[in-house]
């Protein structure tokens, strides 16, 4: 095992709009990057297989259930041959100041630091907004404000990925939830992510539907401006491949009220 290294898990269903940024955002950061497709229907499998490099492994899995979802994290983690790895969702882009200090905080941690804890900006109509209501109600069991997740892990005996996909999350050897350890076991970053939950994902939003749990977490308004200075990610000005949409799209009355169909077809199909 690597000492110190660091391997990227990153399952993934219809990620057309992101992938492609999420992947090229940690690239250079990390020794490996584990890819399982569940099933993509969009162009998600050939733009991670055109990004060239040694460290991507690729696999298509095929449809999973909640509960095949953890069985797949649990897979991920015994093919892992770094001390470390993070989870790497396919709407995730991380800014070099981020993804830098991650790899140093997994370079200098203290052996008892066993999760590294981050926050993250949660985009809401397009990259140009986010979410006030996460950024200012949300708040982590250490005090700070805003969404924080785990997102890289010591990969110590005994642990264990747990519950099912929505609520999965990793276990120690005493089958103790990481939302419950200590603090003492936790390192919190100082930078954040961009997580583009909150938009669209893949190439239309028939595709995005066929996504489990993607429909609820759709939202179409735009949330607040991001403040003044705010540092986006390097990636998002690399030169791209033909295929790759640009994010610098703002949110349009068309993409407004195609969002209210989109949840209206939602609403049908849990009545009926």
């Amino acid at each position: 095992m690597k000492k110190n290294g660091l391997t990227a898990h990153c399952l993934i269903r219809n990620e057309e709009r992101w992938i492609w940024y999420a992947i090229n955002s940690v690239i250079n950061y990390v020794d490996q990057i584990l890819v399982f497709d569940t099933g993509s229907t969009d162009n998600t499998v050939k733009i991670v297989e055109s990004i060239k490099s040694s460290k991507i492994i690729v696999e298509q899995k095929g449809i999973v259930d909640k509960k095949k979802f953890t069985q797949l994290r649990q897979e991920m983690l015994e093919r892992t041959a770094t001390a470390w790895f993070m989870i790497l969702d396919g709407d995730e882009i991380w800014p070099k100041a981020a993804i830098r200090e991650l790899t140093n905080a997994v370079g200098v941690a203290r052996q008892e630091i066993e999760a590294i804890v981050v926050a993250q900006w949660m985009c809401q109509g397009d990259i140009f907004h986010y979410s006030k209501e996460i950024e200012e109600l949300a708040e982590d069991r250490s005090g700070r404000r805003g969404f924080w997740l785990p997102r890289a892990w010591r990969l110590n005996k005994g642990l264990h990925a747990i519950g099912l996909y929505g609520v999965e999350s990793f276990a120690d050897i005493h089958d103790i939830n990481v939302s419950y350890w200590e603090l003492n076991r936790l390192k919190y970053l100082k930078h954040k992510f961009f997580h583009m939950s909150f938009l669209p994902r893949s190439s239309s939003i028939q595709k995005d539907r066929l996504v489990m749990m993607r429909a609820p977490k759709t939202k179409f308004s735009r949330g607040v401006s991001f403040p003044s200075g705010i540092q986006f990610p390097e990636v998002f000005f690399k030169d791209r491949p033909a295929q790759i949409l640009s994010v610098w799209r703002h949110m349009t009355l068309l993409d407004k009220v195609s969002g209210l169909y989109y949840r209206t077809l939602n609403f049908l199909r849990c009545q009926f």
